[in-house]
């Protein structure tokens, strides 16, 4: 479960930042994982072949179509392999109080943050996390995300 939680941090942090991206190359299982993780959800979603789209183009009510069908798909391919929950039970703009020893992992302060636990806050994003996860499928090269369709 580590290591695919490991693999979907990875997914996103180098899709934003490509110096991360680079050092990955000397970390080659997690970045399989991200790899096999990224493909799953092409497989299930189109997620990759919506976020390649140049979407300037058209108008609000198709961007909408795609993505509830690409929302949809791919939720249904996240659901398949984590469960996952809310970090806190409060919702979002609910009070919350935060203990000492809170972990510092799940929980993010922001804002004026100044003395020690315990702090009275208001939960601006009740995050999420894995609690059980299943194996990806795997295939023969990490590297295809997606193969070409050749209709004969």
């Amino acid at each position: 479960m580590k290591r695919l939680l490991n693999a979907f941090r990875c997914f996103f942090r180098a899709l934003a930042d490509g110096n991360f991206a680079n050092n990955l190359q000397s970390k080659e299982e997690p970045l399989k994982d991200a790899k096999l993780l990224l493909a799953f959800l092409q497989e299930e979603g189109r997620l990759v072949d919506f976020l390649q789209e140049d979407i300037s183009e058209f108008d609000d009510e198709q961007i909408g179509a795609a993505v509830r069908e690409v929302h949809t798909k791919t939720r249904q391919a996240l659901h398949k392999v984590f469960t996952i929950e809310a970090i806190t039970e409060q919702s979002e703009g609910e009070t919350i109080k935060i203990v000492e020893n809170f972990d510092k992992n799940a929980i993010k302060l922001v804002g004026k943050v100044t003395g020690n636990p315990p702090f009275k806050g208001t939960v601006q994003h009740h995050g999420w996390k894995i609690v059980a996860s299943k194996k990806l499928p795997t295939q023969e090269s990490v590297s295809v995300i997606a193969k070409a369709e050749v209709e004969i």
